[in-house]
């Protein structure tokens, strides 16, 4: 493998680190639902960005690969560091709860906390891919507030405010379902691929209707595009 092709391969994952973890920066006074790990790891990815940016110099003119290989590993050991550092943070958010708030009508209601049961850091591949974000792994009851001959499946946005940031679902309920019949929810609530500013006003969830979500969803998604691809021009993708 050339110099030059590692040196991208390893850029890629710092580029997608940044996606990952840009959770800092604007509304950072407002208490986020991913806390403050994303920002946190954002800091640590300045340094390792300058890195990438002298390794990619080398590559450019097909350097001493040793040399690069040896920069690369070293980018991988911060990897692992960061991973050590910020998972005494992520166990630090376990058992917190999460704000919601229900529309009328919806075929259920919640009857407990939404639970943080662990907190799953960002994940990066070298080569190959299988990046992913900062996941909360939720629990939580919801009781049956009227029979249902049809799968329930429960449509939430991740808010700032009264502003959806994106639009999710958790699996479905298999039908029939009676009123009184009890929910037992496991979600995993991913951290958005979008810019700071956005990201980390995310301070609760908002529980809606499958008639609104449908009516929303389309809206909310092309809005979720448009700040993909600031993301993507502020990282240089």
């Amino acid at each position: 493998m050339k110099l030059k092709q590692l040196i991208l391969g390893s850029a890629a994952v710092v580029a997608g680190a940044w996606a990952l973890a840009s959770c800092g920066g604007g509304n950072a006074s407002k208490d986020s639902l991913f806390g403050e790990i994303p920002g946190a790891y954002e800091e640590k990815l300045v340094d390792l960005t300058q890195e990438l940016s002298k390794l990619k110099e080398k590559g450019e003119g097909e350097g001493d690969l040793k040399t690069a290989m040896q920069g690369i590993a070293s980018i991988v050991e911060s990897f692992e560091k960061m991973e050590e550092e910020f998972q005494p943070m992520a166990d630090k958010m376990v058992g917190r709860t999460l704000p919601y708030t229900e529309a009328d009508g919806l075929p259920y209601k919640i009857v407990s906390d939404i639970k943080v049961e662990k907190v799953r850091l960002p994940e990066y591949a070298f080569f190959g891919g299988g990046e992913r974000p900062l996941r909360l792994d939720v629990v939580f009851d919801a009781v049956m507030t009227q029979a249902s001959d049809e799968t329930i499946v429960q449509y939430y946005y991740l808010m700032d405010d009264d502003t959806p940031i994106c639009a999710e679902t958790t699996s479905g309920f298999l039908a029939p379902l009676a009123e009184g019949d009890t929910l037992h929810v496991e979600e995993t609530i991913y951290a958005p691929e979008i810019p700071a500013k956005y990201i980390n006003g995310c301070n609760r969830l908002k529980f809606v209707s499958k008639q609104t979500y449908d009516a929303e969803k389309d809206a909310i998604n092309e809005q979720e595009k448009q700040w993909k691809k600031e993301r993507e021009a502020m990282l240089g993708e």
